[in-house]
């Protein structure tokens, strides 16, 4: 039976802590890695609210333009009409998207994904709140005209390519949502 020198021991258990320390920083980064990805799923969320929001700002607008002069004048006078109320709703959440993603705290990878994002929610929120700030019908009938929704598409278009990026850089090519579920 050989014996084995002090030294050999020492040697040993360093190797042994070389090996566990190796583990702990690979475990650490394996869950900073998946934690990083959490976030990602989070943006790719929120991306799809806005692209829903911005959808249904332009499903508003074209339904008002291709409506009557009765059903545009009913509009315009109650502030009740579900279309009104439909924009109202539409800004409040498109703001609230937009505080949530000034707020969340993220990795700094992440912060030009969350910054656009952020600009295309307050494009959103902006547009489909310009209706709700009036009061007069000719007022309303001009906030209506003012909504250039070409100016928010191009923003959530740019959020859109700035997620998109983000999700290339971590892996999540197929990144989608149906039906109101995330699948990655």
């Amino acid at each position: 039976m050989p014996i084995i020198p002090s030294w050999g021991w020492w040697a040993i258990g360093g190797a042994g802590a070389l090996v566990a320390l190796i583990g702990v920083v690979l475990l650490v980064v394996l869950a900073w890695r998946r934690q990083e990805r959490k976030y990602v799923v989070r943006l790719v969320a929120q991306r799809e609210a806005v692209r829903a929001g911005l959808r249904s700002l332009s499903e508003v607008v074209v339904r008002l333009a291709e409506d009557t002069d009765d059903e545009l004048t009913a509009f315009v006078s109650d502030e009740r009409h579900l279309d009104r109320k439909a924009l109202g709703e539409l800004h409040r959440q498109q703001a609230i998207v937009r505080d949530e993603l000034q707020t969340v705290a993220l990795p700094k990878d992440l912060w030009g994904a969350a910054d656009a994002l952020t600009a295309a929610a307050a494009a959103v929120a902006r547009e489909a709140g310009r209706v709700g700030e009036h009061a007069g019908a000719d007022d309303v009938l001009t906030a209506l005209g003012e909504v250039d929704l070409a100016a928010a598409r191009a923003a959530v278009d740019t959020a859109d390519a700035a997620v998109h990026d983000v999700c290339e850089r971590f892996g999540l090519e197929d990144a989608a949502v149906y039906g109101g579920g995330l699948y990655i």
